[in-house]
Parts: structure tokens; C-alpha cells; sequence
């Protein structure tokens, strides 16, 4: 089950993933990458398993330039070898 918090620290709003991003839940990425009007910062500290689509999502927001951070987490079939500051690997 995917849970987000959002929290605000000084001008940064930071969107915490929490549990499962399964491919079901990218709508709801989606819906809320969209509302948020300000720059943000998306961490996935809390992420425990990803799925394919997913992954292939956050990869083409964080081209796009949304900024992830602790980006360390198991993927469904293999773990995303990423640590803060580089970028998502998608293999």
C-alpha cells in the first residue's frame, strides 16, 4: 500500500512515498505531480518495493527534472542500484 506525506521546510515542499508504488498507483503520482505548483522534492526513503512502470515513470519525471532523493529501494525483478544525488537506473 502507498502512502505520501508532505511536509514544508522553508521553500521546499518534500513529497515522501511511503510503502509500495505498484503501477496502480500512478495515477495518483500523476494527479499529484500535477497539483503541485511549486518546484519539489520527491523522496522515496520510505519506498520498499517498486514496480516496472513505475519505475520507468519516476525515471522520465527525474529527466524531466523533478529532483528524487534516497533513491536506494527495491524494484519488482531487481533493485535500482541509485543512491542520492545520481540517478534512477531503470535496469
Amino acid at each position: 500500500m502507498l502512502n505520501i506525506q508532505r511536509s514544508l521546510s522553508g521553500d521546499t515542499v518534500t513529497i515522501e512515498l511511503v510503502g509500495r508504488v505498484l503501477d496502480h498507483d500512478l495515477p495518483q503520482l500523476e494527479a499529484l505531480i500535477e497539483s503541485e505548483r511549486q518546484g519539489f522534492v520527491l523522496n522515496l526513503e520510505q519506498v520498499t518495493i517498486i514496480g516496472g512502470e513505475a519505475v520507468r515513470f519516476l525515471a522520465r519525471c527525474q529527466e524531466a527534472g523533478l529532483r528524487l532523493e534516497d533513491t536506494e529501494v527495491r524494484g519488482v525483478g531487481s533493485p535500482l542500484s541509485s543512491s542520492r544525488g545520481r540517478k534512477l537506473s531503470t535496469n
